[in-house]
């Protein structure tokens, strides 16, 4: 996460990439405030911590607008974050690309059997069957600073 941070426009991205990161889902979003997540920012503590605003509130949400008050839907997030969309070019920043992220990410690793699987992702059974099928199938790429590089801090990716 800290090599996105020159290639960022939008603080929220980084925050969006980080709550997904942790398992969040996106109806999750709008309720999530700083202390249910301070503890597991890792390396990216300071500089996300830096982002909010702890005027108004000393335990601001993290999706808030400038009243403090959460925003009303999950379009207000993906208004801010439309700057970076091209940010993982070739997929693009979307709620349900950056669940289906972290759902392969995992899956791809190999390393929690099913019931671990079904705790982490809270889903389903046949969802998860879904997610492995899905994943058995695809020539999954794992993400890599270097495609940043390529891209460069102000590239867009040439999708239409």
């Amino acid at each position: 996460m800290p090599a996105l941070i020159p290639y960022v426009k939008q603080p929220v991205t980084l925050w969006l990439l980080q709550l997904f990161a942790l398992g969040y889902q996106a109806k999750e979003l709008l309720g999530i405030r700083y202390s249910e997540v301070k503890d597991n920012l890792g390396e990216m503590t300071d500089y996300l911590t830096g982002t909010l605003s702890f005027e108004k509130d000393p335990d601001p949400y993290i999706f808030a607008s400038r009243s403090g008050e959460p925003y009303a839907s999950t379009n207000n997030i993906m208004q801010l974050v439309k700057t970076d969309k091209g940010l993982l070019s070739p997929m693009p920043i979307t709620l349900t690309n950056l669940r289906l992220s972290y759902v392969y990410s995992l899956i791809s690793q190999q390393k929690y059997s099913d019931k671990e699987l079904l705790e982490i992702f809270r889903c389903p059974p046949k969802r998860l069957a879904y997610y492995q099928y899905n994943a058995a199938q695809c020539n999954l790429i794992p993400f890599s600073e270097e495609m940043l590089k390529k891209a460069g801090p102000n590239a867009a990716p040439a999708r239409k």
